[in-house]
C-alpha cells in the first residue's frame, strides 16, 4: 500500500469483511475505523511485502520513534496520529502492533501456545483495543475487544498455515507439529498432513473461545457498533466454520466467506442483535484468557492502573 492509497480503498481491498460490516456504522465512525485500517494494515504490509527485512526493520523502529514523539513524515502514520488524538486512542497499542510486525521479519517459530496469543495479542488484540473509542465502547468492554482480535487472528492463521510455511514463518506452537519447521509444512508431506490438520481443528477451538468471549462482550456497545461488531465478528468466525467441514484441508483453494453469504449472516445477526438489546446482565471477563499477555498492557481508571481483568 502506498501512502496515498485512501482509507475506504485500504478498506475495500484488503478488508472485505470490515467493509461489508463497517456501513452500519453511521458516517461519522465508519470513517474513522477506515483510517485506523488503513494505518494498521500499512504497518502489517511493511513487514509482509518486505524485500529487505533489516531496512524495514530500520523503517518500523523509525516509526516507533515517531509515534512517541507524535509526529511522523509518512503521510498514513501521521494520519494516525491525528485520528489517535480526535478519538483518544492510546497510541502505546500502536508501538505494540508495530513489535508484531518487527517479529514477522525474522524467521518466526511459534514455540507453544502461550506464545501463540501473545503474538495474536500484538498484531490484532492491540487492533481491538484501539477500535472501542472509535466503537464508544467503555473500558469494561476493552478486554472482549481484545478477545475478538486475537480469534480473528488465530482465523488467519489456521487459513494461511501453508502461505506463511513458504514466507518462512510458523505461527503453530511446536508441540502441536512434533517440532515441523516452517519448510518441512511446506512440502505438504503426506505423513504430516493428518498432524497439521489436527493443528488447525486446535486453532479453531482456541479461537472459539475468544469468539465466545467476545460476544460476551457486545451488550458494553451501543447499536450500532454492536451490530457492526457482530457482523465481522461472524463473518471472520465463518473462515473457520468453512476450514472444518472441508476436514480442515487448508492447502486447497484459500477460504473465504461470498457476498451472499455475508449478507446471510447480516441479516442473521441483525435479528440477534436486535433481540438482544437491554437484555441480560454484563459478563464478567474469564482473566484465564490473558494470563500470558497481561504483562503487555494496563488500563486506565480514574488515574489508576490496573489489570484487565480487574475491570
Amino acid at each position: 500500500m502506498n501512502e496515498h492509497t485512501t482509507p475506504e480503498a485500504a478498506l475495500k481491498k484488503h478488508g472485505k469483511t470490515f467493509y461489508f460490516a463497517q456501513r452500519f456504522l453511521g458516517k461519522k465512525n465508519g470513517p474513522a475505523v477506515a483510517r485506523l485500517y488503513r494505518f494498521c494494515r500499512y504497518i502489517d504490509d511493511l513487514a509482509d511485502e518486505s524485500i529487505d527485512p533489516h531496512q524495514t526493520t530500520i523503517l518500523l523502529q523509525r516509526t516507533r520513534s515517531e509515534l512517541a514523539g507524535g509526529q511522523s513524515e509518512q503521510k498514513i502514520v501521521q494520519d494516525f496520529l491525528q485520528l489517535a488524538k480526535e478519538w483518544q486512542i492510546e497510541v502505546k497499542n500502536a508501538d505494540d502492533l508495530i513489535a508484531g510486525a518487527i517479529m514477522d521479519l525474522s524467521v518466526t517459530q511459534i514455540q507453544n501456545e502461550a506464545e501463540l496469543v501473545r503474538y495474536c495479542y500484538r498484531v490484532a488484540g492491540t487492533v481491538g483495543q484501539m477500535m472501542c473509542p472509535l466503537l464508544v465502547a467503555p473500558k469494561a468492554g476493552i478486554p472482549f475487544a481484545i478477545d475478538l482480535g486475537i480469534a480473528m487472528q488465530l482465523t488467519n492463521i489456521a487459513r494461511d498455515i501453508l502461505d506463511d510455511a513458504k514466507l518462512g514463518r510458523r505461527y503453530i506452537p511446536a508441540a502441536w507439529v512434533n517440532g515441523l519447521s516452517a519448510d518441512e509444512i511446506s512440502l505438504l508431506r503426506e505423513e504430516d498432513l493428518y498432524l497439521l490438520q489436527d493443528s488447525v481443528q486446535r486453532l479453531l477451538t482456541l479461537a472459539d473461545s475468544y469468539y465466545a468471549s467476545a460476544r460476551d462482550g457486545f451488550i458494553h456497545l451501543p447499536y450500532q457498533s454492536r451490530l457492526c461488531i457482530a457482523i465481522a465478528a461472524q463473518t471472520y468466525r465463518e473462515i473457520g466454520v468453512k476450514l472444518l467441514k472441508r476436514n480442515c484441508n487448508f492447502w486447497q483453494d484459500r477460504v473465504y466467506t461470498t457476498l451472499l453469504e455475508k449478507t446471510w449472516l447480516a441479516f442473521q445477526e441483525v435479528i440477534k442483535t436486535t433481540v438482544a438489546v437491554g437484555k441480560g446482565p454484563a459478563i464478567s471477563h474469564d482473566p484465564e484468557l490473558h494470563r500470558d499477555i497481561t504483562h503487555f498492557f494496563i488500563y486506565k481508571n480514574g488515574g489508576k492502573s490496573v489489570a484487565p481483568n480487574s475491570i
